[in-house]
Formats: structure tokens, sequence, C-alpha cells
């Protein structure tokens, strides 16, 4: 039998590793994240119904998913899909992510025939009314964070470098909430859906 490895603590860790209220407040935290998205689907589901052009069936019946992890760049998050259509080539999704540390964002990720449908309209919105915005930058479409190689501010990007960006295969959008907003989430979400969802409008 090899020999066990060590386990070794400073004394902070020491100390650290014995308390569990830190963990029961983190528990607690994340079950309100949860209840908190939760509590928009039924909000989201009135707001896509108002938008006669992107109420299709298939978003329409799509089910709500939230998902928790612990890993997300090594921290905990929560995430709401919803509504959400993936296939390999089409994708229709409107995603709320709580990030331990760092934010609350709004998301609408498309692609394929729903990209090719709303494109042009949602890349002229963004032109002239996009400055609360970020757009992704990258080639991959499944980073979360707000580096500059992953998103970066509209009102940053000249018209033309936005044209480029919407000749990928994907777009995704995305406003983002700092923490000490906590508070006033609720409306915050609510609005984002609302001011989102419009950018796919004529």
């Amino acid at each position: 039998m090899g020999d066990i490895t060590k386990l070794t603590l400073s004394d902070a860790e020491l100390a650290f590793v014995q308390e569990t209220e830190w963990i029961l407040r983190k528990q607690k935290i994340i079950n309100q994240v949860s209840s908190l998205l939760s509590e928009r689907i039924e909000r989201i589901k009135n707001c896509v119904l108002s938008h006669t052009k992107i109420a299709y069936p298939e978003i329409l019946s799509s089910l709500p998913k939230v998902s928790k992890g612990e890993n997300y760049q090594s921290l905990p998050y929560v995430i709401l899909d919803y509504p959400s259509v993936f296939s390999k080539k089409d994708v229709f999704a409107l995603r709320t992510m709580f990030w331990w540390g760092h934010f609350f964002s709004v998301t609408l990720q498309i692609s394929g025939l729903y990209l090719d449908k709303w494109g042009s309209c949602l890349c002229q919105n963004l032109k002239h009314s996009g400055s609360a915005y970020f757009i992704c930058v990258n080639e991959n479409a499944w980073h979360h964070h707000f580096e500059k190689e992953n998103y970066r501010p509209v009102s940053q990007i000249s018209e033309q470098d936005l044209d480029i960006i919407f000749n990928k295969p994907f777009i995704k959008i995305a406003q983002k909430f700092p923490l000490n907003k906590w508070n006033e989430m609720p409306h915050l979400l609510d609005e984002a859906y609302l001011q989102i969802l419009k950018l796919l409008e004529d």
C-alpha cells in the first residue's frame, strides 16, 4: 500500500475548517438565489408572450431549468435557462446567472434560424440603443465571465466591428449587475428581460 498523502493546514485554515457558520450562510444565500430565479419564470413567460414576434411554439413550450454548481472558475453559481431552445445548430436562450463574488447577469444567445431571423434587427438596435449591453467577442459560446477576451461593452465597439461580430455563427449579448444591488435584483432582472427582448423588435 502506497504512502498516504499527508494533509497539512495552516493555523488559519485549521480554524476555518472547524467553523460551520460560514457554510450555513453560503447555503442560505444559494437557496435565496434559487428562489429568486424560480420566481422570475412566470414573469419571463409573460414577457415573451407580450412579444408576439418571438412567441414561437418551441420557445413557449420550453421548460425552465435552474441549475447550481460549485466550480465555475472555482466559485459557486446558480443559472436559470428560460426560455431555452438548444439544438446542434439552432439556439435561443435567455440565461440568468448568479456567480458568487462577481455578478448577476442576463444573457440572450441566438444562433441558426433564430440568428437568421433576428440578427439584423438586433444588430441595428444595438447600434442605436445598446449602450447598456455587453457583446460576446469570443469564438466559444460557453464562457460566462466578463473579461475582455469574452465580452466587451457595445459602447466601445464601432459599427463596422459590430457588423463583423454579427457574422459569427452565434451572438450573445448580456447585461450584468453588481452584487451590491442585491436588494434591487427582482426589479432589475424583470426590467432586463423586457429590454433585452425588445432588441429583437423592428
